[in-house]
């Protein structure tokens, strides 16, 4: 039996970095179809060590790497850039910067086309994108807040193209949220409300706001008005959670 390095051996020293490459390498003869298969299925879990640091490098070059992707691959080089080995210590600090500079990218991106073609959609994509960046920095406060206030100035810049009540307002409320700015965020909500009265997110944000400035009992008036006429299970359960089953019915 062949041992899994032997296999794993290529005889031209080329070493893929993705499975496009793998492929590639595979299709004109460089590598052998064991290594292609290695490269294109990946079982070891990602957060656990030893680290699979080629698999991490495979996710790390995909164009549409998607943010919860991008969070897990943050959490294991946050944790691997405290390993006594300092060329992994490095590599997971060399990763940070190009995850962070990927999404960064985008924005760069989507700002340029911004710049002839004023579309809402990509404007949603900035701030979306701000906020995929704030939560890559969960466990650094400091630049977490730094791209919340980002997607919140672009907001305010864009805001007379950013009205849909689910789309935009929900997103710009989450973000005042996040930020901390609960007053700010309860006066959106409540100006909101009157013009969408039945709109359930935007209910849903009121629960959690009033829940933030410790006003239960909106809270469980919040809740009872969502669950009220809704086969959606989801909203029961989040009346349960929010309200610890203090609802009346």
């Amino acid at each position: 039996m062949i041992d899994f390095k032997t296999l794993l051996h290529s005889e031209t020293g080329f070493i893929p970095r993705t499975e496009a490459q793998a492929l590639q390498g595979f299709s004109e003869g460089i590598l052998n179809p064991e290594y292609y298969i290695y490269r294109a299925v990946n079982i070891h879990p990602i957060l656990e060590e030893p680290w699979d640091v080629h698999e991490m490098d495979r996710l790390l070059a995909q164009p549409d790497l998607d943010i919860e992707t991008a969070v897990i691959l943050m959490a294991a080089f946050e944790r691997m850039i405290q390993d006594p080995d300092k060329e992994l210590a490095l590599f997971a600090a060399e990763s940070i910067n190009a995850l962070e500079r990927k999404f960064i990218t985008r924005i760069q991106g989507y700002r340029t086309t911004l710049e002839t073609m004023p579309e809402p959609g990509l404007m949603r994509n900035v701030i979306k994108e701000y906020r995929s960046l704030a939560r890559l920095h969960t466990s650094r406060p400091v630049l977490r807040s730094f791209y919340l206030e980002e997607a919140r100035l672009f907001f305010e810049e864009h805001k007379k193209s950013l009205v849909d009540p689910d789309v935009d307002i929900t997103a710009f409320i989450e973000i005042l949220l996040d930020l901390k700015l609960v007053d700010r965020a309860s006066r959106i909500i409540r100006n909101a409300l009157k013009h969408y009265p039945d709109n359930r997110n935007l209910r849903y944000l009121a629960a959690r706001s009033a829940y933030l400035e410790h006003r239960f009992s909106d809270v469980i008036k919040h809740m009872e008005l969502l669950v009220e006429g809704s086969s959606d299970d989801t909203y029961a359960a989040l009346q349960l959670f929010w309200t610890s089953g203090a609802c009346r019915g």
